[in-house]
């Protein structure tokens, strides 16, 4: 079956350079025009708020959760088809890996970071199959992705993680992975 949810994971701070909202928009717009639910943190702000108004300028679906005591750090969006507070963070992560068929990761700090890191090592894992698509957009994971290859090569890291991920430069070629990845009911086993 065709991927139907993808949970994006990206920076809530408001200080972007524009040219990273742009490239949140546009995905934004793919996931309402190819009819994707968008699975997010609930945010208002930065990226996150980026990617969920341009999903709900386009009359698409929107699920986030927010923890109840990020309330007020992270501007928790009105703006959206859906938004379950939930009890703490790990409670959020656990929501949103639940309700995703697929992971797409822009720029983001290190709640970003974290999120990452946990779906790539449960993939590896095997507790489930979703595709985790890591946008480098202006190389902003270059330096992820060579910490990774000096792991791999210092052994530390195992180079089956290199199948628990891929690596795009543009949202466009996020696009292509989205549309034409099929998953299958067992996915999370």
């Amino acid at each position: 079956m065709a991927i139907s949810s993808v949970c994006v994971f990206c920076a809530a701070s408001p200080n972007l350079d524009e040219k990273f909202v742009i490239e949140a928009q546009k995905l934004g717009y793919f996931l309402a025009h190819e009819g994707m639910e968008l699975v997010y943190g609930g945010g208002g702000s930065g990226l996150m708020g980026a990617v969920s108004d341009a999903v709900m300028e386009k009359k698409g679906h929107v699920l986030g959760f927010m923890p109840q005591d990020l309330m007020a750090l992270e501007d928790a969006s009105s703006r959206i088809t859906r938004l379950t507070i939930v009890h703490d963070m790990h409670e959020r992560k656990k929501s949103m890996y639940k309700h995703a068929d697929a992971f797409v990761v822009l720029p983001g700090g290190f709640g970003t970071f974290d999120e990452l890191c946990e779906v790539v090592t449960w993939r590896n894992l095997g507790f489930h199959k979703k595709p985790v698509i890591i946008v480098d957009l202006e190389g902003y994971w270059t330096h992820f992705k060579l910490q990774i290859e000096k792991g791999i090569a210092e052994r530390i890291i195992s180079e089956s993680y290199r199948s628990s991920f891929t690596f795009v430069s543009t949202v466009e070629e996020c696009f292509a992975i989205l549309k034409n990845t099929t998953i299958t009911a067992n996915d999370d086993e």
